[in-house]
């Protein structure tokens, strides 16, 4: 569904749009199968229905990562114990050609696509957008790599340990308390100032990045809600939590709005 922030409100049903994503104009894009395969498809504002009417895509990846405030999505096709990482135009859902990375276990995309990191068997690689690889961090064994519209790139491992690295220099910047299970989704804000991290522990976390302090304890969410967590890319709000039956609660961050909700 797409939901008015403020009220509550459901302003459209989206049950046959695969993998709905918000262009940098506010307008809503995805993916639908159709007789002729699976096309670009798009929400249209006055009639409320999904109109499939783009080109037809030659394939659906795997994993998929398109987060707010990014101008380039990435694509991860696996294939065993590799994956071909094709970056993604968010105006039409076309994806390159891309390139086959082994070992592969994560990847994450920069705000502008230029630079790609990859977890392998082998440590972190970095690649530019052609697959040429650019620098890389030996010997640091990854569950997750992310990186933020802010182009901050943060390592995960296994034991739940994460550290910050410049994108730029690979050289690491700071460590964060990290969580008692490996990271599974991590998200910033568009001005590089804070993150929120999900642990396989189902906590949440908010760290301020200068400081590399937690912004308060860990949020536990309950038994039985799904885990996924958001986070604005102004930082104002945040979700976690929730499900099917009840929806996905929204969290105000700001001092104003008294406590959260």
């Amino acid at each position: 569904r797409l939901v008015d922030r403020a009220t509550g409100d459901t302003i459209a049903d989206l049950p046959d749009l695969i993998a709905p994503l918000f262009l940098r104009d506010g307008s809503v894009i995805g993916a639908m199968v159709t007789n002729d395969g699976v096309r670009v498809a798009h929400l249209d504002e006055g009639s409320g229905q999904i109109v499939a009417d783009g080109p037809i895509l030659d394939a659906l990846p795997d994993y998929i990562s398109a987060d707010p405030g990014k101008e380039a999505g990435l694509g991860s096709f696996v294939d065993g114990s590799s994956a071909t990482l094709r970056t993604i135009d968010l105006d039409t859902l076309q994806f390159d050609n891309g390139f086959t990375v082994d070992g592969w276990s994560t990847s994450a995309i920069s705000r502008t696509g230029d630079r790609i990191a990859a977890g392998t068997d082998r440590g972190i690689e970095v690649y530019d957008a052609s697959g040429t690889e650019v620098g890389s961090i030996p010997g640091v064994l990854s569950l997750g790599v992310h990186i933020t519209p802010a182009d901050q790139l943060f390592v995960a491992t296994t034991g739940g340990e994460l550290t910050q690295y410049d994108l730029d220099t690979l050289a690491p910047v700071r460590t964060f308390g990290g969580s008692l299970g490996y990271i599974q989704e991590l998200y910033g804000t568009s001005d590089g100032s804070i993150i929120a991290v999900r642990g396989l522990d189902r906590t949440v976390s908010i760290f301020d990045v200068e400081s590399g302090i937690r912004l308060g304890a860990p949020i536990v969410i309950p038994d039985g809600d799904g885990e996924v967590i958001g986070l604005s890319t102004d930082s104002t709000t945040r979700v976690l939590g929730g499900g099917a039956a009840d929806g996905l609660p929204v969290w105000d961050r700001r001092p104003q709005a008294g406590s959260d909700a």
